[in-house]
């Protein structure tokens, strides 16, 4: 047992080598990351075992800062033996935060892993730490490839020496904020020792670590097609893959990685959900919040009213505060205190709220908002004071409700958000098990949608609500009735023909200017006499002959990046 009371790896050595795994649960992009699953483990088990493998190491520990959130992982360290080094000074400065820890634990040559990477290679990290201990006028390991670059990606292995003068002359925060950049950028100062690895360890490039939900997409795609072969999960066998199966990547190739010098932009979002809001507003909000932040490296948090609406958002990997938008919220949950100055410090505002619940004019003044704002799909007076308004439809009311100017206006089928979901059902082209799934509010057209299904001698569904299954089921099926919203984009994306029971005259006309943008009679019902009809024109309507839906997401997060490139 050595002094600093911890299990030794390897025996005692005249140079003392360390692995510091840096991580917090308060990720701006994906929170509690390190917790979330790959496969059939955490992802800090896959760091943590794979580090167990060296030989090369006399320790392992944790290194995170003394913030509440991050009290699961002193915990895990207790249960896992490990040492947990809580460190009580800014929470962004890494750099000294990991020189400290070095310090404590009396290291000579400091192991700098990444939380989020869960891909290691033990005998390579050995060799590297061999390689820096022979090699006594060099300072750090600069980890290279022959010809691709090294897929060992999150690993720094320094002598603390090096770790010590480098946070000494980290004199700017991002130079503080990331893992001993200088080490690279002052040769002048810093001895690098070149160690290349094999090819079996080497990959053109792509982004192994998780930073977002598309990352551990990805890394669960590459676990279950090894299970699926028999091997392990480890980088040697995800490099064998990955060279043979390049269209994983494409999983999350989008990802943005960010630059030691850039700044993110912070962004908060409002949107409508839950009770009699229903979910609408928040799912396309998810995706577009996803994709800013995977497209952009942009964090993005929620103010939100509704603790249904909280919860699916921590599901989802967001972060939410309570609150409202331009008017008194709902009853529930206390309002964030710091709303306020979350509104004031935000680089981006973006608004996704029904109609009836917008603010009085001058909102922007009123509420502090001094970055850019963005509306989706509000054409009330109270939109003109934003930068944009976006209309993830086809319904064209930007043209007839706002002059050219400001502010700007995107809209038609370019813009449509399309959940991942959806793209994925999409690709697999399920079989249809059903004629009919049917989802309206009301429980006496529920009854009534039964009773002709039924006399019909359909096979149909009509559930009483979503359910965590019903985009798989909206799918399998021919025909979704329901009133109009996202869902029909959605429908026409999965080739399934969407029929309108309208919930109100302002549904009714949307779906009218839906069927004239498609080209089609309105598959419109107003009572149950309407069904035998209605039914039977949307069935004869071939899928082949649907329109095609792609998802404009991607160009909706352009034009918000547009937003930062003038004054």
């Amino acid at each position: 047992m050595d002094p600093a009371g911890s299990h030794s790896v390897r025996s005692r050595a005249s140079t003392r080598s360390v692995a510091f795994v840096v991580a917090r649960l308060t990720s701006s992009r994906l929170p509690s990351k390190q917790f979330r699953g790959i496969g059939d483990r955490p992802l800090i088990d896959w760091t943590i075992d794979e580090l167990r493998r060296c030989r090369r190491l006399d320790q392992i520990v944790l290194a995170t800062a003394d913030e509440p959130e991050n009290e699961p992982l002193r915990e895990y360290c207790r249960k896992q033996g490990l040492e947990c080094f809580w460190f009580s000074g800014d929470v962004n400065h890494v750099t000294t935060r990991l020189r400290r820890a070095a310090e404590r634990y009396q290291a000579d040559i400091g192991v700098l892993v990444s939380g989020d990477c869960p891909l290691l290679q033990a005998e390579a990290i050995d060799d590297l730490v061999s390689a820096l201990e022979a090699c006594p006028d060099a300072d750090f390991v600069q980890i290279a490839g022959r010809v691709d670059p090294p897929a060992l990606q999150g690993v720094v292995i320094s002598r603390i020496s090096a770790w010590q003068l480098a946070d000494d002359l980290a004199d700017r925060p991002e130079l503080k904020e990331h893992q001993f950049p200088l080490l690279g950028r002052r040769p002048d100062l810093f001895q690098a020792l070149r160690e290349e690895l094999g090819e079996e360890l080497c990959l053109p490039y792509h982004r192994l670590s998780v930073d977002t939900v598309a990352d551990l997409e990805f890394l669960n795609a590459v676990w279950r097609r090894l299970r699926d072969a028999g091997r392990p999960f480890n980088l040697r066998e995800a490099v064998r893959l990955l060279k043979g199966s390049p269209e994983l990547g494409r999983i999350n190739a989008h990802v943005h990685q960010r630059r030691v010098e850039e700044r993110p932009r912070a962004v908060l979002y409002f949107a409508d959900a839950g009770g009699a809001y229903g979910y609408g507003h928040l799912t396309r909000s998810v995706e577009l919040a996803g994709q800013i932040v995977e497209r952009r490296g942009w964090p993005v948090h929620f103010v939100v009213d509704h603790q249904d609406a909280v919860d699916r958002l921590r599901e989802t990997g967001f972060t939410s505060s309570w609150g409202a938008f331009g008017r008194p919220h709902r009853q529930g949950g206390p309002v964030d205190p710091r709303l306020r100055e979350r509104i004031e410090s935000a680089d981006l505002v973006v608004v996704d709220i029904f109609d009836q619940r917008g603010p009085e004019a001058g909102w922007r003044k009123k509420y502090g908002i001094d970055g850019r704002a963005v509306v989706v799909e509000n054409w009330l007076d109270w939109s003109r004071e934003a930068d944009l308004v976006v209309g993830p439809n086809v319904l064209g009311r930007g043209r007839t409700r706002f002059r050219p100017g400001l502010p700007k206006v995107i809209e038609g089928s370019a813009y449509l958000i399309i959940r991942r979901e959806v793209q994925r059902l999409a690709a697999l082209s399920p079989s249809r098990e059903t004629d009919l799934l049917a989802y309206v509010h009301a429980d006496p057209l529920r009854q009534d949608l039964r009773k002709w299904a039924a006399r019909s001698g359909l096979r149909s569904e009509v559930p009483e609500e979503f359910t965590q299954g019903f985009l798989d089921r909206l799918s399998r099926t021919r025909v979704f009735l329901s009133g109009f919203g996202i869902s029909f984009y959605e429908a026409l994306a999965l080739g399934v023909v969407p029929v309108c029971w309208p919930d109100s005259d302002a549904h009714r006309e949307d779906a009218k200017g839906f069927y004239r943008w498609w080209g089609v009679s309105p598959l419109i019902v107003e009572s149950v006499a309407d069904l035998d009809r209605v039914f039977s024109a949307a069935r004869e309507i071939a899928v082949e002959t649907l329109p095609k839906i792609a998802d404009g997401t991607p160009a909706i997060v352009e034009e918000l990046g547009r937003l930062f490139e003038s004054p």
